[in-house]
C-alpha cells in the first residue's frame, strides 16, 4: 500500500512565528494605552495647574486686604494735619504771607515751612515760630509742657534767602500736646524788627485748623 499525500498539509505554527503574532498584537493595544495614560497624565497636570491658581488667588486677595488696610491706616495719619494761613503782624512786613503745616504722630511731630516776604536777615536762625495760646488778636504764653521748652531759636529757628523766602521742614518735635490739643492755637513767626534790627518781634501768625477746614474754624468753634 502506498499513503497517499494530501495536498494540502496542516502545518503547527513554529516559536518563532508565535512570538512575531505576540509582538503584532502588542503593538496593536500599545498606541491606546499610550493614549490612556496621557489623557490621565493632561488630566492631573490640569488639576495641579488649577490648585495653583487658587493658591495664587488667595494670597493675591490676601495681598489686596493688607494694602488696603496700609492704606487705612495712612489716610488716617493723614486726617493728623493741621495748618496755619500765615499774615502779616507788623507794619515792616506788611506782604508777609504763607502757610505752616503740622504733621502729628501722637505727641510728636513734624512742621513744613512755606513762608514769602520774611525778613531777609534769618540767616543766623534769627527767625524761629512757635505756637502760643490765645488769637492772632490777644496773643497768651506759649504753649508747650514745661519740660518741653520747644519753642526758641535753637528748637525752631530757621533761615530766610536774599528773597526774604523761607522754605523747609523741622522734624521730631514735642511739646507735650497733640493733634486735638493744639486745633485753634496761634501760630506766630518771630523774626527782626527790621532788616538793620536785631530786636525779635512777632512778624506774623495764623490760626491753626484742621487741613480740610477753612480759615473760620476757630470763628465757628466759639
Amino acid at each position: 500500500c502506498h499513503k497517499i499525500k494530501s495536498r494540502y498539509q496542516i502545518k503547527r505554527p513554529s516559536e518563532f512565528n508565535m512570538i512575531a503574532y505576540k509582538l503584532a498584537f502588542l503593538a496593536l493595544l500599545l498606541p491606546q494605552t499610550l493614549g490612556r495614560v496621557q489623557v490621565k497624565t493632561v488630566r492631573g497636570a490640569a488639576a495641579v495647574e488649577e490648585e495653583n491658581v487658587k493658591q495664587m488667588s488667595k494670597e493675591l486677595n490676601a495681598n489686596s486686604r493688607n494694602v488696603k488696610s496700609k492704606s487705612k491706616s495712612k489716610s488716617k495719619s493723614k486726617d493728623k494735619i493741621l495748618r496755619a494761613k500765615i499774615l502779616d503782624e507788623h507794619d515792616d512786613y506788611e506782604d508777609l504771607e504763607g502757610y505752616i503745616y503740622i504733621y502729628f504722630d501722637g505727641d510728636e511731630f513734624d512742621i513744613s515751612i512755606d513762608l514769602e516776604k520774611m525778613s531777609k536777615k534769618c540767616d543766623d536762625d534769627d527767625c524761629y515760630l512757635a505756637i502760643r495760646k490765645g488769637d492772632c488778636d490777644d496773643l497768651d504764653g506759649k504753649y508747650h509742657k514745661d519740660d518741653h521748652e520747644i519753642w526758641d531759636e535753637d528748637d525752631t529757628g530757621f533761615t530766610t534767602n536774599k528773597n526774604g523766602r523761607a522754605a523747609g521742614m523741622l522734624f521730631g518735635l514735642e511739646s507735650g500736646y497733640d493733634y486735638g490739643d493744639n486745633k485753634c492755637k496761634a501760630m506766630v513767626i518771630y523774626g527782626p524788627e527790621d532788616d538793620s534790627s536785631d530786636d525779635v518781634k512777632v512778624l506774623g501768625c495764623g490760626m491753626l485748623v484742621p487741613e480740610d477746614e477753612d480759615t473760620d474754624y476757630c470763628d465757628r468753634r466759639r
